[in-house]
């Protein structure tokens, strides 16, 4: 599975929907680039729309972190993003792992 999410963001971000063609079983990490991590909040979402919604728009809360850690999504889902609604210091960045297409 490819990369896809926040990649060095430092400042708020409404993040970027991308196709997930119905990937189920991958888990994100939410971790800063330093040793002392990130100040914020970095929330997952997911949407099964038929169409890519547009970045303003939230969907469904999958996960928020305020610190690093590592989310799992076990259900099958068509876009995902991660966003960052509050920000206060450090870079923050999402890996992903896993993952096979379902149904």
């Amino acid at each position: 599975m490819a990369n896809k999410g926040l990649e060095a963001v430092t400042a708020t971000s409404q993040g970027t929907w991308v196709s997930m063609n119905n990937t189920k079983a991958f888990s994100v990490h939410v971790f800063g680039s330093t040793a002392t991590g990130f100040n914020a909040t970095v929330t997952l979402r997911g949407s099964n729309r038929a169409t890519k919604p547009s970045s303003s728009f939230d969907d469904v809360l999958l996960g928020t972190a305020t610190a690093e850690t590592l989310i799992v999504v076990a259900s099958p889902i068509k876009w995902f993003k991660a966003m960052v609604p509050s920000y206060t210091a450090g870079t923050i960045s999402t890996g992903f792992a896993g993952g096979y297409e379902g149904a």
